[in-house]
């Protein structure tokens, strides 16, 4: 499996919960990205992206991203409710 080698040690613990969820085969295969002000400070990638576990998950990988702004706009609502 590849794995990507970007990470801080500020982020270690989201690391560990990443790969204990590929590693518990509650997911397929995943990645995650964190930028902080344009520098990297957490990426990784792991695990297949196919059930039968033959095409490794890539830096490349496409995949569909559901429901990612839900918390965002809940937040905001929110926000402007009590304001």
């Amino acid at each position: 499996m590849t794995r990507e080698r970007t990470a801080t040690d500020s982020f270690a613990d989201i690391r560990e919960l990443f790969e204990s969820k590929l590693d518990s085969n509650q997911e397929l295969g995943a990645s995650i990205a964190l930028d902080i002000d344009g520098q990297r400070v957490f990426g990784f990638w792991r695990g297949y992206r196919n059930p039968e576990r033959t095409n490794p998950w890539t830096r490349d990988t496409i995949m569909n991203a559901f429901s990612t702004t839900k918390l965002a706009t809940a937040l905001t609502v929110r926000a402007l409710t009590d304001r």
